[in-house]
């Protein structure tokens, strides 16, 4: 198993969420598994929940931990500071193996969604990061992709 060096994350994005009060978990409904799909350019949404998980290796711990969500076409990225409270060690098998984590919701109400790249950095003491982006697509783009794959995957005629 190799060693972390380097502060990394990964995100969820769903249409909501739902905290139990006595326990404090969180339950995501509508989890988008790959591209936002979307009816036509510029669809606007009541809400997306990015359920983000950020870790760092134990001996270079994450502080002052900001993220930026920047939709395509729009000037002002969303902006979440993460409190320094919420940054926990996850112990592991050996203490070489501990990581520093966060586990954070992100609200962001009310996106106009366009066509393209979501953007998320993550911003730290140290530094800062890019995550994997999510694309937002429309509902002919993914058709027409939908037909490629059916057209590429079909079985030749038995002869």
């Amino acid at each position: 198993m190799t060693k972390l060096l380097a502060p990394g994350g990964s995100y969820i994005i769903a249409d909501d969420a739902h905290v139990a009060i006595t326990t404090g978990k969180f339950t995501l409904q509508g989890i988008y598994m790959g591209d936002i799909v979307i009816p036509e350019d510029g669809a606007q949404v009541a809400q997306l929940i990015f359920f983000f998980q950020i870790f760092s290796p134990i001996s270079k711990p994450i502080q002052n931990v900001s993220l930026q969500i920047k939709f395509p076409k729009t000037d002002q990225p969303f902006f979440l500071a993460i409190p320094d409270s919420q940054i926990s060690e996850s112990p592991r098998a050996s203490s070489e193996k501990n990581i520093w984590n966060i586990r954070f919701p992100f609200p962001v109400s009310g996106p106009i969604l366009h066509r393209g790249k979501i953007e998320i950095i993550v911003t730290h003491k140290s530094g800062k990061f890019e995550l994997l982006p999510t694309w937002i697509i429309t509902a002919d783009e993914n058709a027409q992709r939908m037909m490629r794959l059916s057209v590429a995957n079909a079985s030749p005629p038995p002869s």
